[in-house]
């Protein structure tokens, strides 16, 4: 259904035959200051990744509502709440910010990846002119922003999360139908349940797609990792 392999500028190429890819998933991590998203992105290329991840929210659009609270438990185990889009807010950055990430990313030969979040975000990322797209699990049903990337005609990395094998290949239909030239599914669950972690489906999205299949950990479970490993992933999102 699509090529088996996907390269990108910095000479690194994804899928059949090649070595594992490595993204660096910076997320939210940099806490929206941009001096420690510049030094996460050196630590990235020190430990060896092929691509750095970042996330574009847009809260004002994502929010509907506007006053509710997150409880979230920190590594020494205190915890603490936030009102969510308070804490989003401070987590953005202007488009000349997001400028200055990609082109040191391009500086140092790392594939920049960027989650868009919302439609505006899309637009503020595509706008930027990445080489590839990628949407979280919790916008698998956001047509209007599937068909945006399709548009593009460049590459899109999805998360699966909750999605089943129909509302995945519906998707699918949206994005191709628009133009869409590479869709990178990652396996990814939202479960502490490893029943339910479905690890074979690796090899069933690899069969639908003919294309490069990734994972994706919600943990720091490193043994998930060494599962999907064992299963071909293509790419480990760390």
């Amino acid at each position: 259904m699509y090529p088996d392999n996907i390269s990108f500028k910095n000479g690194v190429t994804w899928g059949s035959g090649q070595k594992c890819g490595l993204i660096a998933d910076l997320g939210l991590t940099h806490s929206g200051d941009i001096s420690k998203a510049f030094e996460l992105i050196h630590i990235a290329k020190d430990v060896g990744a092929d691509a750095v991840k970042f996330q574009c929210i847009d809260p004002d659009n994502l929010l509907g509502e506007k006053s509710i609270e997150y409880t979230y438990k920190c590594r020494d185990g205190t915890e603490i709440t936030e009102n969510m889009y308070e804490m989003f807010l401070k987590l953005e950055f202007s488009f000349n910010q997001w400028k200055e990430i990609l082109n040191l990313c391009d500086q140092l030969g790392l594939t920049f990846i960027t989650t868009s979040h919302t439609r505006k975000a899309f637009n503020l990322v595509n706008s930027l002119s990445p080489e590839i797209h990628k949407i979280c699990s919790w916008s698998l049903c956001h047509r209007r922003l599937i068909e945006d990337i399709g548009k593009t005609k460049k590459a899109m990395i999805i998360d699966t999360g909750p999605c089943d094998e129909e509302m995945l290949l519906t998707l699918n239909n949206w994005y191709q139908s628009k133009g869409g030239s590479q869709l990178i599914v990652l396996h990814d669950f939202h479960t502490n349940d490893t029943s339910q972690m479905n690890f074979g489906s690796i090899p069933r999205l690899k069969k639908i797609f003919k294309s490069p299949v990734g994972f994706t950990p919600q943990g720091r479970e490193d043994l998930f990792d060494t599962f999907s490993l064992g299963l071909g992933v293509d790419i480990l999102e760390m």
